[in-house]
């Protein structure tokens, strides 16, 4: 119905929607959470009066429908994230023949949909010689690497404590496109270092867990899919509220792996 159309890419004649929410991004992130919370709830495996294979059919349909509102929204951090995200979740279920069989239908659906090559248009061109290279990515190339110019160009000092919260954006239209970018000129290598240092912890304490294979494998690839997402967006730190869900799906982790350590004890 086109009730929900956001704006129609200018390059390309695409349209991208927001669904019931304000932004496209805010639409894509909530259905990528979805898929998050729907793993963890699946392998829980909770007590239901209703029969398992009906909460599967549900989940099932609510998956489709949230590809689709992916899709249409044409967020492509958010479709590497999900990719990330299922990769992880396949190792775990060692299910490495199907992740290849889906990594081999991806490239081969982008090298023939002409739909796809036009969402990705500002990557494919400048692959192609059709551009310059800093502009791959809406630009995001070549505003990385000014923004490094211009950040090591500053005193020592400044580089190791930051130039302070913002100032990725003062210079440059449209901000960082690259939320670890913005923690480094921001909080200078001081401020990336204790951020990145959060990651490292949590995925230690998730391979070092008690939960089980799959269990891990899930929280692992919800770790990188966010930090795969921070360096090529503005994800889950500038969009605070998204981060408020990703700690909260930390803060799960660390509350299972209490109970599996308090039931070994038990035992």
């Amino acid at each position: 119905m086109k009730k929900s159309l956001y704006l129609t890419v200018y390059q390309t004649g695409i349209d991208r929607y927001s669904g019931m929410y304000l932004k496209i991004h805010t639409l894509a992130h909530c259905m990528l959470i979805f898929f998050f919370i729907a793993a963890i709830y699946q392998r829980l495996g909770f007590r239901l009066p209703i029969k398992e294979k009906y909460i599967n059919i549900l989940f099932f349909f609510l998956s489709i429908l949230a590809l689709f509102n992916l899709y249409k929204s044409v967020t492509r951090t958010v479709w590497i994230g999900l990719i990330v995200f299922s990769s992880f979740y396949l190792i775990g279920k060692r299910k490495y023949l199907i992740l290849l069989l889906c990594g081999s239908g991806l490239f081969f659906i982008v090298l023939l949909s002409s739909q796809l090559q036009s969402m990705l248009f500002d990557i494919i061109q400048p692959l192609q010689g059709q551009g310059q290279i800093s502009n791959i990515g809406s630009g995001r190339l070549g505003g990385w690497t000014g923004m490094v110019m211009s950040f090591l160009n500053e005193p020592l000092e400044m580089q190791f404590l930051g130039l302070g919260i913002g100032s990725e954006v003062k210079s440059f239209f449209g901000g960082s496109h690259n939320d670890l970018m913005s923690l480094l000129i921001s909080l200078g290598y001081l401020g990336l270092s204790m951020y990145l240092l959060i990651y490292v912890f949590v995925v230690f304490d998730i391979i070092k867990s008690k939960i089980d294979r799959v269990m891990k494998f899930i929280f692992l690839g919800i770790v990188f899919s966010v930090i795969t997402m921070n360096f090529g967006s503005n994800s889950y730190l500038s969009r605070f509220e998204l981060g408020q869900y990703f700690y909260l799906i930390i803060a799960l982790f660390y509350i299972l792996d209490n109970q599996c350590r308090k039931k070994q004890l038990a035992d």
